[in-house]
């Protein structure tokens, strides 16, 4: 993207703003879509760009919103969460208008919608799976998934290797069920994501560098993997453990 942003200045004038008019049981200002669950807000904001005048990129990014009651009960929880926000949607506006830059070289259109999920809020764990679907520079959309688990009295996100008791077992479990879904790449997995492990397991190395994305679920442990995270064919899938 380094020479799509340097032909910025060349291509004329970027516009960015946030637009209404997309469809919702709840609309909240501007149009922007509300989703309200257990005291959280949850709103996605819309966004376009354009290169002299045309539309050339559209894209999404989430806000998470408290309620009173518990931005008064959690207020580091709140803190953690608007330096969240913030983050989102600065990242998606730089992203847009870069993709904008680039479309208008290719003379097509890109997008950039990044969604979030409240999968649980309790008196321990605060957690959420943020996903971005993305093109930009090719024909092929790509996917992020990112969870998140907040502790909701320090507002710390939480390592998985404070969760995990048997690292060396845990690491069999993933290899064993990555195995018996995606049997063509078995024993791939070394070389493919963790050519820097030495001779340490790429499962511990992910859990000890917290690289995993994971939830607590009524199941148990779920793991998430984005799209290339694991292997050289998108492979987006969810495991519980």
């Amino acid at each position: 993207m380094k020479k799509k942003i340097l032909g910025f200045l060349l291509l004329g004038t970027i516009i960015i703003s946030s637009f209404a008019g997309c469809s919702s049981d709840n609309k909240g200002e501007d149009g922007n879509i509300e989703t309200v669950k257990g005291g959280v807000k949850i709103i996605d904001h819309p966004l376009e760009a354009t290169v002299d005048g045309e539309v050339r990129c559209t894209g999404a990014f989430p806000e998470i919103k408290l309620s009173e009651e518990y931005q008064k009960k959690y207020p580091k929880l709140n803190d953690k969460i608007d330096e969240q926000n913030d983050y989102w949607s600065s990242g998606t506006h730089e992203s847009v208008e870069a993709y904008a830059v680039g479309a208008a070289e290719d003379n097509t259109k890109y997008y950039d919608n990044a969604k979030i999920e409240l999968k649980r809020f309790d008196d321990r764990l605060f957690s959420i799976i943020y996903r971005d679907d993305f093109m930009f520079d090719s024909d092929e959309e790509t996917n992020w998934i990112i969870t998140f688990n907040y502790d909701v009295a320090t507002g710390e996100l939480v390592k998985l290797s404070t969760v995990v008791t048997d690292e060396k077992a845990f690491a069999k479990i993933v290899r064993e069920k990555l195995d018996e879904k995606y049997p063509k790449f078995k024993g791939t997995y070394d070389d493919y994501f963790c050519s820097d492990c030495a001779d340490e397991d790429p499962f511990i190395y992910k859990l000890n560098n917290d690289t995993f994305n994971w939830l607590l679920t009524e199941k148990g442990l779920a793991l998430y993997f984005s799209d290339y995270e694991i292997a050289s064919t998108g492979i987006r899938t969810q495991m519980n453990m």
